[in-house]
């Protein structure tokens, strides 16, 4: 009899147990996945000024030894530094974006032969758009100091990125909601409460307006002659969440 007893304790408890456990799930599945929702995607794009104008420039130096490569890099970076500096650059507008040493090898004989060390440094200098007719000058402090032009494009500081990436995700966030609205509607349903919105990507690219390779023999001095600021894109998308009823 106790033996049964025992058994019939442990079954009502296993009862209990599964009950219990899946009025558990039940629950967290309820707050997991939300019934009667909608999801919706929301978009922006923004048509705006540019407000800098980037110079990015190329070293290139050799040596026998990395030291010496590097050096001879560093001279020229200094000079160039210095040049522009004296035509009103601040310091804070030249900024350093990679700086790389490597060893170089000639095949000679089906045998790899070490040629040299070369170390180049890549840097950028920024105008703001207001003061492009120092472009010219900034070209020649560069190129005559021994630095390379590599590309040369309209971009937004990061000042005005902040600011037209909030504007953006607040269109496209309106642009949600609008859809919501408009999906709720058209099933005779109203749009409840936001549950969640996330940004899902924030684009903006710049716009090139030289490039050393694509120059077909021109100076860069020559290749923007008479250039004027186009506009950029700028666009954001959010991914929204609405109860629904």
């Amino acid at each position: 009899m106790a033996i049964e007893k025992s058994v019939q304790i442990a079954l009502i408890i296993g009862i209990c147990a599964i009950v219990i456990g899946g009025i558990g799930a039940y629950v967290f599945l309820q707050t997991k996945t939300p019934s009667n929702t909608i999801t919706v995607q929301g978009q922006a794009s923004l048509k705006v000024d540019p407000d800098t104008i980037t110079t990015y420039f190329r070293i290139e130096a050799t040596g026998q030894t990395a030291t010496e490569a590097k050096d001879k890099s560093s001279e020229i970076y200094e000079s160039a530094v210095t040049s522009l500096t004296n035509i009103g650059i601040a310091e804070e507008k030249i900024q350093t974006e990679n700086i790389n040493i490597y060893p170089e090898y000639d095949w000679i004989d089906g045998q790899q032969k070490f040629r040299d060390f070369k170390a180049t440094h890549s840097f950028k200098v920024e105008l703001g758009v207001p003061e492009l007719e120092k472009l010219g000058k900034v070209f020649d402090a560069g190129v005559n100091s021994g630095a390379l032009i590599d590309y040369v494009s309209f971009e937004l500081s990061q000042a005005k990125q902040n600011e037209y990436k909030a504007n953006a995700l607040k269109q496209a966030s309106e642009d949600a909601k609008v859809k919501a609205e408009a999906i709720a509607s058209g099933q005779n349903r109203k749009l409840g409460k936001l549950v969640s919105i996330s940004d899902t990507s924030f684009d903006y690219y710049p716009l090139p307006i030289y490039r050393a390779e694509e120059s077909a023999g021109k100076t860069a001095k020559e290749a923007l002659a008479g250039i004027t600021p186009s506009q950029l894109e700028v666009t954001a998308r959010v991914s929204a969440v609405y109860q629904i009823s």
